[in-house]
């Protein structure tokens, strides 16, 4: 399996992960057994919703501006989706911006390096900034 650098500390994500793979660290802790921290890869494609992604786990980016990972269900209003989490509230008829499929979850502990890169304190989403 090929692995691709794409940080200065020397995190890789795998080859076959996308056209345009990117690894994003995750913030909270409500998608159950994927942790604070760790890092969720996906093809950067940022497309609009399509079928193929019912069901799924995939980032999401909302029209009000947040980044999450969640599973993707058909929302009752037509062009929405519920967003569901492990263990918090449903998000119910979400206006998505884009979606991708989440491609490989790697467990992680951030170095005190990473945890200053910027943009990753305060986040109001559950996906933080890109480790490209």
């Amino acid at each position: 399996m090929k692995m691709e650098a794409v940080s200065k500390t020397g995190f890789a994500i795998p080859s076959w992960a996308g056209i345009r793979p990117v690894g994003r660290i995750v913030r909270g802790y409500s998608m159950g057994a994927i942790r604070d921290g760790w890092i969720v890869v996906y093809d950067d494609q940022q497309r609009p919703m399509r079928p193929e992604l019912i069901d799924e786990l995939c980032v999401v980016q909302l029209a009000d501006g947040r980044c999450l990972i969640r599973f993707v269900r058909e929302g009752r209003r037509s062009g929405c989706c519920d967003l569901l989490t492990e263990s918090g509230p449903a998000i119910l008829d979400a206006e998505v911006i884009w979606a991708e499929a989440v491609t490989a979850i790697i467990p992680y502990r951030p170095t005190a390096e990473d945890l200053l890169l910027p943009g990753l304190e305060g986040m109001p989403s559950e996906v933080g900034r890109s480790m490209a």
